[in-house]
């Protein structure tokens, strides 16, 4: 059950994220989106929608270090949230989450390693 608890915010905050590579490139016209993002920060929204993605596929198959791989989109989508703030910073609140379910994880990891 926890790892579909994981999974969905993984793959919803991931798709998200391609919303900045849309407005990067003209591929939609994103009016919650005020500022404009260049192309090469439009790759980043990109890659780090991959990472979210590639941490989301860790989850669901069972992969128990999924959580290094989110660590690493969630630095990286907080530091687009804080370039777009005025447009993203709800963005904090899912990675707020998804490092909460992140904390869980290791402390269950820990647990069956000291206690085990």
């Amino acid at each position: 059950m926890f790892k579909y608890v994981v999974f969905v915010p993984l793959l919803v905050h991931g798709l998200i994220h391609l919303m900045g590579f849309f407005k990067a490139f003209g591929l939609a016209e994103l009016r919650q989106l005020t500022k404009p993002i260049s192309k090469p920060v439009g790759i980043i929204w990109l890659l780090t929608c991959f990472v979210f993605l590639f941490s989301a596929f860790q989850v669901i198959s069972g992969q128990e270090l999924w959580w290094q791989s989110a660590g690493a989109g969630i630095f990286v989508s907080q530091i687009l949230v804080v370039v777009s703030w005025r447009d993203a910073k709800v963005g904090t609140l899912a990675n707020a989450l998804i490092t909460c379910l992140i904390v869980i994880q290791v402390m269950f990891r820990l647990y069956d390693v000291l206690c085990g």
